[in-house]
């Protein structure tokens, strides 16, 4: 039982670190796209 959680444990951690990158590079797409949009 417990070797179950600590797999879950280490996937949620994975997942929420590549959540976490996905958010600050959708982020930074967002931001771009701001400024493309300011320079046009």
């Amino acid at each position: 039982m417990r070797k179950i959680f600590c797999v879950v444990k280490i996937m949620l951690r994975g997942t929420t670190r590549s959540i976490a990158a996905w958010k600050t590079a959708f982020h930074n797409k967002k931001l771009k796209q701001q400024s493309i949009d300011f320079i046009e």
